[in-house]
């Protein structure tokens, strides 16, 4: 988060940031486009899988 973009925060994820759920006390990243559906990985706090989210998201989905 020190590249100062801002994290694409999710009214209906439980985590509060889309792409994001828990899983076994940690914070797995999902990327769930039609295209793609990837596992990012899993992550000790919420906004450090929304982070990677972010970057997947930037790098592999330009256009949208």
């Amino acid at each position: 988060m020190d590249d100062g973009e801002e994290l694409v925060r999710s009214d209906t994820a439980k985590s509060g940031y889309k792409g994001v759920g828990a899983q076994f006390g940690r914070f797995q990243a999902k990327c769930t486009t039609s295209t793609c559906r990837n596992s990012l990985g899993t992550f000790g706090t919420p906004e450090e899988a929304a982070q990677a989210y972010l970057q997947h998201y930037r790098k592999e989905h330009p256009e949208e």
